[in-house]
This record gives structure tokens, C-alpha cells and sequence, in this order.
């Protein structure tokens, strides 16, 4: 009996096989794959191509030298106010009032030896001499106009004045483009 069944096991084992079939082999090799199939990419990248993108991309000349965009730094895009050895940055635009007494409170760049402070800090510490004035993002986009009346209370208050959204300072455009900034 238990011949019977190790032959059983071997007919079995044989049907299964491709040499029970005809085929030689297991089925790997060029033999095997569908004929009549095209290339996957009908128009491939010459290797001439292929060099010239990388030349390209690697040295980051995408676009022509002269096209290049300018890069701002802080100086560009802040006014500087310092007192009493300390500092702090509010975006240009923001200033909207500079009384002549408190002129010299713009400054280029701050001093060696001055100290930074947040806007929050500085506001709090100069509360008698700087003043927030609150607007909304459609007022600081110049959409819709700041109300005159109670910018003329906030110029006449003899204090320096930065516009604010949500109590951080923001550039102002004001309807028309003008500037805004004024000094007795």
C-alpha cells in the first residue's frame, strides 16, 4: 500500500509540470512573453536629451540669469523704531503717524548695543508715546478707506501711530495708493 501511494504523488507532481505539457523550461525567458506588445513609451528621451535636462536642473538654470528674482531682506521690508536702547520691527506701511518730537525714533537699522523688543513689549513699555491704531484686512489692502475722523484723533494725540490688525502691526495702502504716513 504504501508504494501506491508515493507513485499516486508522483503522477500527480508530474501533471503539473510543464514538461507534462510540452514545454521546456519554467517559463522564464524571451519564449515566454506576448508577442505583438509595443514599447511602453512610443517617444523615449534621447540620452542627449536626458543630459542636457540634467545640466540644467542641476545648476538651477531654469530660467535665465537676468530673471532671476530679488530677494528682500528685513531692511527692506521693516521700519525700525528705537528708544531708550531698545528696538522693534514693524512691517513698512505700518507707521501711519510720526509726530516731529518722536522723528528720530525711525531709525535705518537698529544700534549695536540696543536690545530687541515684540511689538507688544515695545507698545507697552512707550505707552505714553506710541499708539496702536486698529483696522481691518480690507482697510490695510486700501478696499475700503480708513475712516478720516478718527485717524485725525489718533494724529492729533501727538503720539507715533502704527496701524494694527488684531493687535500686530500691519502695512497699510490706503484707498488711491497715497501714502499715508504724515508729520506736522
Amino acid at each position: 500500500m504504501p508504494v501506491r501511494a508515493a507513485s499516486l504523488g508522483s503522477c500527480l507532481i508530474l501533471l503539473g509540470s510543464p514538461a507534462a505539457f510540452g514545454q521546456k523550461g519554467g517559463g522564464v525567458g524571451p519564449q515566454f512573453l506576448p508577442r505583438n506588445i509595443p514599447p511602453p513609451v512610443a517617444d523615449a528621451t534621447t540620452d542627449e536629451q536626458l543630459r542636457e535636462r540634467q545640466n540644467r536642473e542641476r545648476g538651477g538654470e531654469l530660467a535665465p540669469k537676468e530673471q532671476k528674482a530679488k530677494t528682500l531682506g528685513l531692511a527692506e521690508t521693516s521700519t525700525f523704531i528705537e528708544t531708550a536702547g531698545m528696538f522693534t520691527i514693524v512691517p513698512k506701511g505700518a507707521v501711519i503717524h510720526i509726530p516731529e518730537k518722536l522723528a528720530a525714533w525711525i531709525v535705518p537699522g537698529p544700534s549695536v548695543k540696543a536690545k530687541f523688543q515684540t511689538w507688544q513689549e515695545f507698545l507697552t513699555a512707550n505707552r505714553g508715546s506710541v499708539a496702536s491704531f486698529e483696522i481691518t484686512f480690507d482697510q490695510a489692502s486700501g478696499k475700503i478707506p480708513i475712516d478720516s475722523s478718527k485717524l485725525d484723533l489718533a494724529r492729533k494725540s501727538g503720539r507715533l501711530v502704527v496701524a494694527v490688525c488684531h493687535g500686530g502691526p500691519i502695512s497699510c495702502v490706503p484707498l488711491g495708493g497715497a501714502s499715508q504716513v504724515s508729520t506736522p
